[in-house]
């Protein structure tokens, strides 16, 4: 898509709408029990496509522009959605 000089909003839109989601995939389930090196690789993916978008800046610097969490976060805060849910629903 870059080569393609698609827009760097429609790439990030992109991301969010078709690959994140796969990244972020039954999070509730498996996230607490991943491994180190599992989170790792999942975040290594995450990091590649900001690589990507914006070669010329770190990751978090990135991630901070795009308003993006990691994705390590991002499962925490999806968990934690799932449990107050929980908690709240009679």
């Amino acid at each position: 898509m870059k080569r393609a000089r698609v827009p760097l909003n429609d790439i990030v839109n992109f991301y969010c709408t078709a690959i994140r989601p796969v990244l972020e995939w039954c999070a509730q389930v498996f996230h607490h029990a991943l491994l180190t090196y599992s989170n790792e690789d999942i975040e290594r993916v995450q990091i590649r496509v900001h690589s990507i978008i914006s070669p010329d800046s770190s990751y978090g610097e990135c991630l901070d522009s795009l308003g993006l969490a990691t994705l390590y976060d991002a499962r925490n805060e999806l968990c934690r959605q799932l449990l107050d849910s929980i908690a709240i629903n009679p």
